[in-house]
């Protein structure tokens, strides 16, 4: 009610704008107030709404039910779980070590012994479970090993009966393997009848249940009985059983088992079924049996009250289905009979109503038949999906029948779409029955047809309650269909005459929405996509016209763009925002035909380019002068510039003389342009393609002519210049300055051909064009001069590396520009663009060094110089390596020092010395700026410094010629004297050092230790000892953990080592035994312990190593 008045209210309001009665201004202020009068009125009544309900929740007590609290394990329950896990893996290392001494030899063993082997580990899994639960008392362990020994009793029996230990005629393959079955169960019920008493497990009761049964069902395969002699006789026993556990109350051990009732029943069915599918294989009355099987299930249900065997009940109907409909007469109905059935599992939900309740479980187990169905049709029916099926259009229907009710049950979008689907899905086959589709346009036509269909039949059904719950989802699903089907027909097919037939049912579908929607944003969608469908079948009728077809798309979208523009007035009538995105919609279109032809200027007509070019200046001035919106003065310009160019192009050749001048000079014109209507919003538009169309310009003629006159490049300097000065914003003063330097420097490099040292005329404007920049900088001491000269002389240095021929007089020159370079950067104090001009005297000197033929020692020597020149240029330049204060700097030349004096590990010369020089300077260099840093930072240089000083000392020790013995120790041991002299200088990071300290420590042992191994000598074995002892006593002497343990290591690792030869003649599998009995012992003296028994050797053991810990906490 509510919602129909806002509509019509908002109707009453757009026919007073429509008839002048009122002001646009007028009608937003009252439709916004009256949007948001009805906001604050809903939002009041669902206040209240929820206030009444929450007072009628007070009212009616309702029970809760209390909160499940996730278990918590005591201590002692974790504790006794581990002991548990210890006890199973000690248990499983002992049985496969056992089991390997025992199997070792297992393809040659008698099939007696082999089933005597495994009585033997069925024995042994029971005497360690009656050793676990009466000696050590760990219940669950116990359980585990009682489970594992009876479940290896039916293995024994299967193990004689396969290996003919007692015949071949109870052998599997023989006639009285029944017979066989039938003792083993007789000599196990009293076994698992008594484990139950026992043990009190419900396990084991509903195993000796099982044994009886299994019993019996062997008994009467022994017997030979027929199916029905056989089921009537289980289901006698299974009657007798039930009606013994139900009426024999009175005596204790039927009590006893009474409990574990609903276990029995559900495990009972389960096992003869199971039992009759594997003894008979006939299918009709299999699935027979299946469908009297699950009336037994639900027997069960009714008698146990426990719906959580549902998914069995659902299992064995469907399989009873399946085997009646198997027969090859009947198996094409299979799809229908799975329909109809989840149609009737629907009905379950009222079976036992009042004794169990079921929820939601039917209909979900319908939903999953239905989607079953589905599935199985597709995938073994999948050949029907292309001929048609009777069959399936019936099964069809039914699915949407059983989710049209199941739209009523479960509040799911996804089940509201599936009637529409499974509807589709059936007129498609009938569609294919009577051979409609013949060609891929029947094919669209026929796909449209079918969900505009249903989308029709959902529209005139509105009220219906049945579709009242679907109509939403559906109708978004088909309309989906039917636009995705219009979008690839009209994509692949557009000028065919069918396809304004399906836009334009897609408009009629709209409009029929927006009559009924009253949600904002859905109406607001409409008002968007109803305008543009209707474009859309303009473009299509058009395009469907065979001479407009001929001339190309963009004609067919100016043409639609202009009739969607003139017929706005239509749209009045049903809303005014609706009628402004039409007139916004038919404008984009005529852009998107303009783009489309300048896309296509060549392939096009020049003349209907040149037309609709010219009309679309008129169409975008008309929209500005509506909209007046910036972005359309943009397209106002792009238009004119396309249609000056179009313009000429359709009047002149391409190899006239005139038509080369208007093409190269048409910028002046809308240069020009922009200067008179500069007081307009045109002006910066107009600018803005001048330039743009010069630069094009520029860049055309270089690529086809391979020149450019240097009256372009002059008329573009003054452009420049006038741009800087007619236009009021700094930031685009800035870029037409920098333009107009760019376009000094393209003068230059044209007007004045060089050729001086290996440069050219661009080598030489470069240099020009910086030293002018640089008189400028220096005259006026515009910094803004300098963020141009930085990058512009990159480039200009970059083009001089790279000149050729490369000589002396190039490296001069290149060094002078880029000492030049330094020293605008150190006036303008922008330190940090340094490093690019250090990076460039690096290139530079490889460059003169590759050109010049220069010999190894010669180039040894530049790197160094230079190596020291930028020390010497850091230690005056900067009192510190970095600053981030007022002016901020990183010391770059100390960078340069380092790359130069690192370059001298590249040049080999004939001096040994030349790797050892590096070094020892680096490491100078280095140690030397531990003065020029923070004073918590000091550590980083000195720790870097001596570490640079092993690389020399190695290479020396290259160079030497040492022995073999202690040639590793040499190499690792300086790391000691390095350690010490750091925890000198590094006092402040002491646990940073420790850290430091114990993984060299460990990396020193580690080498040392595989060094002896290598060896494998005494001589070796006798040092590796002795530094061992003597890092020992050092680490006790002065309190270090890391010597003192790493040595105990190393001492023992050597040993070991050592003796290795002696542990290698072990077989595997007494590590097992070892491994296994050590587990055991260690649950079973942690059960005595929590038993309250002491071991006097085991307490002493653990107070001493209690006390050395406490000594070794007060060591470093």
């Amino acid at each position: 009610m509510q919602k129909s008045f806002d509509g019509s209210f908002e109707k009453l309001l757009e026919k007073l704008l429509e008839q002048k009665y009122i002001s646009e201004e007028n009608y937003q202020d009252v439709r916004t107030g009256f949007q948001q009068y009805v906001r604050e009125e809903q939002l009041r009544m669902d206040t209240e709404k929820k206030k009444r309900e929450e007072e009628k929740a007070r009212k009616i007590q309702k029970s809760v039910k209390p909160i499940k609290e996730k278990k918590k394990h005591t201590p002692e329950q974790l504790r006794e779980r581990n002991l548990g896990v210890m006890l199973y893996l000690g248990v499983f290392l002992l049985l496969l070590g056992g089991l390997f001494v025992a199997t070792s030899n297992w393809e040659s063993m008698q099939g007696w012994m082999k089933a005597g082997v495994i009585i033997l580990v069925s024995f042994l899994f029971f005497g360690f479970g009656f050793l676990t639960k009466e000696m050590i008392k760990i219940q669950k362990t116990a359980f585990a090993f009682f489970v594992l020994g009876g479940l290896f009793l039916p293995i024994v029996f299967i193990s004689i009966s396969y290996f003919h230990l007692a015949g071949f005629y109870l052998s599997f393959i023989g006639e009285g393997r029944y017979l066989l079955g039938v003792i083993a169960g007789i000599l196990l019920i009293p076994i698992y009848l008594y484990l139950s008493l026992y043990l009190h497990s419900k396990l084991f009761k509903v195993l000796t249940i099982l044994t009886l049964t299994g019993t019996i069902g062997f008994m009467l395969s022994f017997l030979h009985v027929n199916m029905d002699v056989f089921f009537l006789s289980m289901i006698i026993y299974h009657f007798l059983l039930l009606l013994l556990l139900l009426k024999g109350g009175n005596h204790k051990w039927v009590l006893y088992f009474t409990k574990e009732l609903p276990t029995i029943i559900q495990t009972q069915l389960l096992f003869i079924t199971i039992f009759m599918l594997f003894i008979y294989d006939q299918i009709l009355l299999n699935g027979f049996q299946y469908i009297l099987l699950s009336a037994l299930f639900f027997m069960s249900v009714a008698l146990t009250k426990q719906k959580n065997t549902h998914f069995i009940i659902t299992l064995t109907i469907t399989l009873g289905i399946y085997r009646l409909f198997s027969n090859e007469l009947v198996r094409d109905m299979l799809p229908i009979a799975f329909a109809a059935l989840s149609i009737v599992v629907i009905w379950f939900t009222y079976f036992l109503k009042g004794r169990v309740v079921w929820g939601k479980i039917w209909d979900t187990t319908s939903l999953v038949l239905a989607i079953g169905t589905f599935l199985y049709s597709i995938v073994f029916y999948v050949d029907r999906l292309l001929y048609g099926s009777f069959y399936l259009v019936i099964a069809y229907i039914l699915l949407s029948l059983q989710f049209l009710i199941l739209t009523k049950k479960l509040s799911s979008r996804f089940i509201s779409i599936l009637p529409a689907i499974f509807l589709s899905l059936s007129l498609w086959h009938i569609s294919l029955l009577f051979n409609l589709v013949s060609d891929i346009h029947s094919l669209f036509m026929v796909l449209y047809a079918i969900h505009f269909l249903l989308l029709m039949v959902i529209g005139v059904l509105y009220t219906n309650q049945y579709v009242q719950s679907i109509k939403l989802p559906s109708a978004f699903y088909l309309f989906a269909w039917i636009s995705m089907i219009t979008i690839l027909a009209g994509t692949i097919f557009l000028g065919k005459w069918y396809i304004p037939l399906l836009i334009i049912g897609i408009t009629m579908s709209l409009l029929y929405g927006y009559r009924f929607t009253v949600k904002e944003d859905v109406r607001n969608f409409l008002h968007f996509t109803i305008p543009a469908s209707i474009a859309c079948f303009f473009v299509s009728l058009v395009e469907s016209v065979p001479f407009i077809h001929e001339e190309g798309i963009f004609l067919s979208l100016a043409l639609a763009g202009i009739f969607t523009t003139v017929s706005v007035s239509i749209y009045r009538k049903i809303s005014l925002q609706m009628t402004k995105l039409a007139y916004l919609i038919g404008h984009v279109i005529y852009i998107l035909a303009m783009v489309g032809t300048f896309t296509s200027f060549v392939e096009y007509n020049n003349w209907i380019s040149t037309t609709i070019f010219l009309v679309g200046i008129f169409m975008l001035l008309t929209f500005y002068k509506k909209q007046k919106q910036l972005w359309i003065v943009w397209l106002v310009g792009v238009g004119s510039t396309l249609s000056y160019l179009s313009l000429i192009l359709t009047i002149w050749d391409q190899g006239d003389y005139i038509f080369t001048i208007l093409l190269r000079y048409g910028w002046i014109g809308i240069f020009c342009l922009s200067i008179y209507l500069s007081k307009t919003v045109f002006k910066y538009p107009f600018l803005t393609l001048s330039h743009c169309y010069l630069i094009i310009s520029i860049l055309v003629s270089w690529f086809i002519d391979g020149t450019v006159p240097y009256t372009v490049f002059l008329f573009s300097l003054l452009a420049y210049i006038i741009t800087s000065v007619i236009v009021p914003h700094v930031k685009w003063k800035l870029f037409f300055q920098y333009g107009s330097f760019l376009w000094t420097f393209f003068f230059l490099a044209r007007v004045i051909p060089f050729h001086l040292a290996g440069g050219n005329s661009f080598a030489l404007a470069f240099i020009s064009t910086s030293i002018l920049l640089f008189l400028l900088y220096v005259g006026t001491k515009r910094k803004h001069i300098v963020y141009f000269y930085i990058p512009f002389s990159f480039l200009g240095i970059s083009y001089w590396l790279f000149a050729w021929p490369y000589s002396v007089y190039t490296y001069l020159i290149i060094t002078c520009y880029i000492f030049l370079f330094l020293f605008v950067i150190n006036i303008s104090r922008i330190h940090l663009a340094a490093i690019i001009a250090v990076c460039f005297i690096l290139f530079n000197n490889q460059l003169w060094i590759h050109h010049g033929d220069f010999l190894p020692f010669d180039s040894y020597l530049l790197h160094g110089a230079w190596g020291l020149l930028f020390w010497f240029i850091s230690s005056i330049s900067y009192p510190s390596f970095f600053s981030w204060k007022k002016d901020k700097w990183v010391d770059v030349y100390i960078l340069g020092s380092f790359l130069s004096i690192a370059s001298l590990y590249t040049i080999s010369t004939p001096f040994a010395w030349d790797s050892i020089f590096p070094g020892v300077l680096l490491a100078i260099v280095l140690f030397v700026q531990r003065n020029r840093v923070e004073h918590h930072y000091r550590w980083l240089p000195t720790l870097l410094s001596l570490l640079l000083l092993l690389q020399p000392y190695y290479d020396w020790l290259n160079i030497l010629s040492i022995p073999t013995l202690i040639n590793t120790e040499m190499y690792v041991l300086p790391w000691i004297p390095l350690l010490l002299l750091l925890k000198k200088w590094i006092a402040n990071h002491e646990r940073m050092f420790k850290i430091a300290e114990w993984s060299i420590v460990v990396c020193i042992a580690i080498v040392l230790a595989i060094d002896g191994w290598n060896s494998h000598t005494i001589d070796d074995a006798i040092l590796l000892g002795s530094l061992a002892v003597i890092s020992i006593i050092g680490g006790f002497y002065f309190r270090l953990k890391s010597y003192f343990f790493t040595g105990i290591g190393v001492l023992l690792l050597n040993v070991i080592l050592q003796t290795m030869p002696l542990w290698g003649n072990f077989p595997w599998w007494v590590y097992l035994l070892i491994a296994g009995s050590l587990l055991i012992v260690m649950a079973s003296v942690y059960e005595m312990k929590k038993q309250g028994k002491r071991i006097k050797l085991v307490s002493s053991i653990y107070l001493w190593i209690v006390d050395k810990i406490k000594q070794l906490k007060s060591w470093r």
